[in-house]
Order: structure tokens, then sequence, then C-alpha cells
């Protein structure tokens, strides 16, 4: 006695051409994705050949001092009546070294002008180095003559070495 076959032929020929159909498409994936990391290892080899920096410039960027000012503000003696010259221009706030290294030489540049283009102050208040990670208070006064300070700016600036 003859037994029946469980799948058809039509069937099992279907299944067969499928499976084939499967395998020649995960290899066509397989190269087209070789080819796409291929040119993007080349595309990040030239772009490192350019910008690319050492470990020692890394951690020498990651690390650097780094000083910020915060709650910097003034007080302009001029407003005070009656006036008599020379006039006081005080600054005071916080400085933070927000890198892990020493900032040497930290000062404040300060410069304070009494119309758009007329600079009334242009120095500097000088502060101790900063270990990284600290901040110090800086309250430091300036004398000019003439008239009210309109605009100011306080700039941190600092070396890497004594």
């Amino acid at each position: 006695m003859m037994e029946k076959a469980v799948i058809s032929d039509k069937i099992a020929i279907a299944l067969g051409i499928f499976c084939i159909a499967l395998v020649a498409g995960l290899g066509i994936t397989l190269v087209s994705y070789t080819s796409m990391i291929s040119a993007r290892d080349t595309a990040n080899r030239e772009y490192m050949s350019t910008h690319g920096h050492t470990d020692q410039e890394f951690a020498s960027a990651v690390t650097a001092p780094k000083l910020v000012t915060v709650d910097v503000q003034t007080e302009d003696d001029w407003t005070i009546i009656p006036y008599e010259p020379p006039s006081t221009f005080l600054v005071y706030g916080y400085v933070a070294n927000a890198g892990n290294d020493i900032a040497y030489n930290p000062r404040i540049h300060v410069v304070a002008y009494k119309l758009e283009e007329v600079k009334a102050i242009d120095d500097y208040i000088p502060l101790a180095p900063l270990n990284g990670g600290s901040w110090t208070t800086f309250n430091w006064s300036f004398t000019y003559n003439g008239g009210p300070i309109l605009h100011w700016t306080a700039t941190p600036e600092w070396t890497t070495s004594p």
C-alpha cells in the first residue's frame, strides 16, 4: 500500500524557491552592509587624519583650568548726590575654576565705558592661583573721572603655568 505524501510536490518546490530567495537576499544585504561599513570607516579615517587629537591633547583640554565669573555686580557712585570727583566703580562677585588643573595668574579684566567708545576703566583685578573645582570672591574698587558708567565687561583671564 502506498502512503500519501504529506506535502505536495508543488508546495515543496515553492518552499525551496522561497528559501533560496531568502538566502540570496541575506547575501545581498550582507554585501551591502559590509560596503557601507567600509565607506564609513574610510570617511572616519580621513576625518581623523585632519581633525584627530592625541590622548594627551584630549586629556589636557578636559582637565585644563577654565575660569568663569558668577553673579558679577557693580556699583557706580557717580549717581550719588552731591557728586564729588573722582568717581568710584565697585566690581564684585565670584570666580570659579571649572577645570581640574590650577589656574595660575588669574585676574578679571574690567573694561567700563562712559560713552559708547569712551573707556573710563581698562584695568585688572588680581586674584590668587585657583585650584581646579574651587571658587573665590572678588571685590575691587576703581576710580575714574567723568560721567556715569553706561556699560562694562568683566572677563576672567589666567595661565596654565606659573
